[in-house]
């Protein structure tokens, strides 16, 4: 039955040697696409699993990423503060270095507000985890990458095994009605 539609597709008249072949090849493809349904249903769940790690990293960055700035902008500015604590003219002072005290104030504020009165995280630990988070993120997006192309190369393999099943079948109603 297999043989005579596979015939009928390749237009081909198969040996007798050869027919185990076929068939197992037939087999072969309908055993191909429920694998090839269980792979796409396993690499779409890795997708979706990296897309929510990559989403938890992205947002720690984008959290951290400005109290770096601040924090910088703190230890940066913090002798010229200290400086203007302790000299007698201030309001020359003030004027003189007033860009770098506001950026000062602001920054102190800010940090001030993040933190309440918890001790405040150190630069450099910042930095080491915003390189660590960096490198996961573009471990994550090679990860999607890679899922992305097997799956695109997943559902071929299922696209064609289901159009050689869908000929296998036209054949068969056809020599079924002949």
């Amino acid at each position: 039955m297999f043989l005579t539609s596979f015939r009928m597709v390749c237009g081909y008249f198969i040996l007798p040697e050869v027919q185990g072949h076929v068939y197992f090849l037939l087999l072969f493809s309908f055993c191909e696409r429920y694998c090839t349904l269980s792979k796409v249903a396993e690499l779409r769940a890795a997708f979706s699993a990296n897309s929510a790690n990559l989403k938890a990293v992205e947002g720690r960055l984008r959290e951290i990423q400005p109290l770096i700035k601040k924090l910088d902008n703190y230890r940066k500015l913090k002798p010229v503060w200290d400086e203007y604590s302790r000299i007698k003219n201030k309001p020359a002072f003030r004027e003189k270095h007033q860009a770098e005290l506001m950026i000062f104030e602001a920054a102190r504020k800010a940090l001030r507000e993040h933190y309440g009165e918890r001790k405040w995280d150190s630069l450099k630990e910042l930095q080491a985890e915003r390189g660590k988070l960096t490198a996961e993120q573009d471990r994550l997006y090679a990860e999607r990458e890679r899922i992305k192309k097997q799956l695109k190369e997943v559902e071929t393999v299922k696209g064609n095994v289901d159009r050689i099943l869908e000929n296998d079948k036209q054949m068969m109603s056809k020599s079924i009605m002949i």
